[in-house]
């Protein structure tokens, strides 16, 4: 989990942009489903952690700040200076399309909660 901290890290470092303390704090999880042909009643059939899935984080001004990559269990987690997000999911292996992109604010000291959801395309 600590892969976004450093990539935060490694981009603000880069571009000369770490006016802010990063004390706020985006984490989530990314899933896949339906994982079942045929989905039946008692019988469950859960959506399944995406792994490896790459999320670029883009500011206010349209610059790509950061960019985290889940782990084995489709987790991930990066720490922000305070303010407004673009979390723009990017296509992952085998499956269909992206999942759609989310736009937060998050406050200084606090977490923000943000989830996706891919599609496998079992029908």
């Amino acid at each position: 989990m600590r892969t976004g901290l450093f990539a935060v890290i490694f981009v603000a470092a880069c571009s000369g942009v770490a006016t802010e303390p990063a004390n706020a704090h985006i984490s989530g999880a990314v899933t896949a489903g339906p994982m079942c042909p045929v989905m039946q009643e008692g019988v469950p059939c859960p959506d399944q952690p995406v792994a490896s899935a790459k999320i670029l984080i883009i500011d206010g001004d349209g610059e790509v700040v950061a960019e985290v990559v889940t782990d084995v269990n489709g987790l991930y987690s990066v720490d922000l200076p305070p303010g407004s997000y673009q979390l723009m999911p990017q296509a992952a292996e085998g499956l269909m399309g992206t999942a759609a992109p989310a736009e937060v604010t998050i406050a200084a000291n606090s977490t923000t909660v943000v989830e996706f959801s891919y599609d496998t395309g079992i029908r």
